[in-house]
């Protein structure tokens, strides 16, 4: 062996192991596919549904998915995560609408799902399917508690206890300090639909205790 190759023999020979290693890394990581649904696939006019999408692959991959509308319109929360809501437009006519989700670590991947959106009977109110408080009791002094709400049909929504106006929302977060019933009402053209939700604040205080002299010797209590 010459002196040059015994040169880069010693040079190279300890870096084969890290270059080896970093190569089967390299090669371990493979995103494989992606899974999408929607639940539910058929809603209302101006109804929601929740869209989830699961990246599969091998290694340290990037599981982040993006989200957009192909056609039908519509809204949605995020145009990213594994986990985004869809509010349908006003129909008229039964629409497909098509949403594409993409994983962001390699875009050849793609899932489209297909949300079907029916009108509204014209003769219906608006339908509140859910209406919650996360969570529904607080200790005393209160917290921040989620409202949240599944409504089809509806053209406006709004919240009493201050809350107002949340046409277009699914949810919204409210301050709690005394115990209170929020209610939700849905209105369109045909009427106005309903719900309530408690949130309990608890109780609680300053314990006062009951004056013993003969723990007390004058100084200190005993």
């Amino acid at each position: 062996m010459n002196r040059f190759a015994l040169w880069k023999a010693l040079i190279f020979a300890p870096l084969i192991p890290f270059l080896l290693a970093a190569s089967c890394d390299t090669a371990a990581v493979k995103i494989t596919g992606i899974e999408a649904a929607a639940t539910p696939s058929s809603i209302s006019s101006g109804g929601t549904t929740s869209l989830i999408a699961t990246v599969n692959g091998a290694g340290m991959f990037n599981p982040a998915v993006n989200w957009n509308i192909v056609s039908g319109g519509g809204s949605l929360s995020s145009n990213t995560g594994t986990s985004v809501t869809y509010t349908a437009p006003t129909v008229t006519t039964t629409t497909p609408v098509q949403i594409k989700a993409t994983s962001a670590g390699d875009s050849s991947f793609t899932k489209t799902l297909t949300v079907s959106v029916s009108p509204v009977a014209a003769t219906d109110k608006p339908v509140i399917s859910s209406f919650t408080a996360t969570p529904s009791t607080l200790p005393a002094g209160g917290g921040d508690v989620l409202l949240a709400w599944n409504v089809t049909g509806a053209t406006s929504l709004s919240i009493n206890q201050g809350v107002g106006d949340v046409t277009g929302q699914t949810s919204k977060s409210v301050a709690v300090t005394t115990s209170k019933t929020f209610i939700l009402t849905a209105t369109n053209t045909n009427g106005s639909s309903t719900a309530s939700v408690a949130v309990t604040v608890g109780g609680g205080g300053l314990t006062v205790g009951v004056w013993d002299q003969s723990n007390w010797d004058g100084a200190t209590w005993q």
